[in-house]
C-alpha cells in the first residue's frame, strides 16, 4: 500500500514531532523524537479511524488536535499519563463545565506550559466559532482543578464578522 505521513507541529526545541500518518488503522495522530521514533497517539471513539496532532506545548508534554467522530471531528487532549482524551468530554467530567449544544471540533494551539487550548467549533446557536480553554496541564490523577474564569469556566472568544 501507498504511504503518507506529516509533520505539524514541533516542541520549542524541536526534539518532539507531532503530525499524522497512514497506519494499519487508518490516519493517525504520532509523536515523534530521535528515541522513539514515529508513535501513535490511537483515535477517539465512534466514527472512522482518523487522528490528526496539530501541536504540541514547548517541551511535548501535551498534544492536541483533533479524532473523526460519525460525521465530525472532536478535538482532543494528549498526555503520556491521559493518553488521548476527547476534550469536551474532559472539560465536562474533570473540570464541571457545561457545553451542552457545544462542538469542539478542532484544537489547533496550545501555550507553551500545556495549559491553555484554542481551536474552533460549533455552538450552541449552529455558528462556528473559536474558542479557548485553561485546564491545568500535568494534573496528578484525581486532583485536577480547573483554572480559569472563575471555577474553571470555558472562555468562548468571540469575533464579529463584516
Amino acid at each position: 500500500g501507498d504511504f503518507y505521513s506529516a509533520a505539524s507541529g514541533s516542541s520549542a526545541s524541536g526534539q518532539v514531532i507531532v503530525g499524522n500518518s497512514k497506519s494499519t488503522n487508518g490516519y493517525e495522530a504520532f509523536r515523534w523524537t530521535s528515541g522513539t521514533g514515529m508513535v501513535g497517539l490511537g483515535d477517539l471513539g465512534g466514527g472512522t479511524f482518523d487522528s490528526t496532532a496539530i501541536a504540541t506545548n514547548s517541551d511535548g508534554s501535551v498534544i492536541v488536535g483533533y479524532g473523526a467522530s460519525g460525521g465530525s471531528t472532536e478535538a482532543f487532549y494528549w498526555t503520556q499519563s491521559g493518553g488521548m482524551r476527547n476534550l469536551k468530554e474532559m472539560l465536562q467530567s474533570d473540570y464541571g463545565l457545561n457545553l451542552t449544544g457545544w462542538n469542539l471540533n478542532q484544537a489547533k494551539a496550545v501555550s507553551a506550559d500545556g495549559s491553555t487550548i484554542v481551536g474552533w467549533g460549533i455552538n450552541p446557536s449552529g455558528k462556528k466559532e473559536a474558542w479557548m480553554a485553561q485546564v491545568n496541564p500535568v494534573p496528578e490523577p484525581g486532583t485536577l482543578l480547573g483554572i480559569g474564569l472563575g471555577a474553571g469556566m470555558l472562555l468562548i472568544v468571540r469575533r464579529k464578522r463584516g
